[in-house]
């Protein structure tokens, strides 16, 4: 074999070798992807909005409910702050490594922000129903009635569960999944 033989060879190995990449398809993926994303986050935005207006009239009803408003200020602001360093990343334009690297960091911030809202969720909503029952009763009567308090919290609780999973799959989930799609479509494209 002489050079021209081997530098043929070698560039025939190499066009074997190079990955079929449709970067622009991906690129729009990405695109539409966080488009949805963004939405959905907007879409949280007003909702949680929403509710802390709904908190106000509580707090006239419920008297011992004004306790617990900064605290779910608190859970508001940072729930904010999350969704906003979400909503605010973008994809830069670029090669394959940043574009893989940019998907993983925003599914990553995504499913920490829906797995800690999870759990303030469950873990603070058990005192504000405890809270919101003791207004018509004392202790006494809280005590005498424990059974029938117990089961109510549980209840409560399962349902506030409930609605959050299935506010979760309808907001996020899809969001993840389609993600998860993509990167493994850069991973097979790699």
């Amino acid at each position: 074999m002489n050079e021209n033989e081997l530098k043929e060879l070698w560039k025939s190995e190499e066009a074997n070798n190079l990955p079929n990449i449709n970067f622009g398809h991906v690129q729009k993926s990405i695109e539409v992807w966080q488009n949805k994303l963004r939405g959905k986050i907007k879409f949280e935005f007003i909702v949680n909005a929403l509710m802390l207006i709904s908190l106000i009239p509580l707090s006239f009803i419920v008297p011992k409910f004004v306790y617990f408003v900064p605290i779910i200020l608190l859970m508001t602001f940072w729930s904010y702050l999350k969704l906003w360093e979400i909503y605010k990343q973008e994809t830069k334009p670029g090669d394959l490594i940043n574009t893989k690297e940019f998907l993983e960091q925003k599914t990553k911030l995504l499913t920490n922000y829906m797995h800690k809202l999870r759990l303030i969720g469950y873990l603070v909503n058990v005192p504000i129903i405890v809270a919101t029952m003791s207004v018509q009763a004392t202790l006494q009567e809280l005590y005498e009635h424990r059974v029938q308090m117990i089961s109510i919290i549980v209840f409560l609780e399962i349902f506030v569960i409930i609605i959050c999973e299935i506010y979760f799959r309808i907001m996020y989930i899809p969001v993840i999944k389609k993600s998860q799609e993509l990167l493994e479509q850069l991973e097979s494209e790699d």
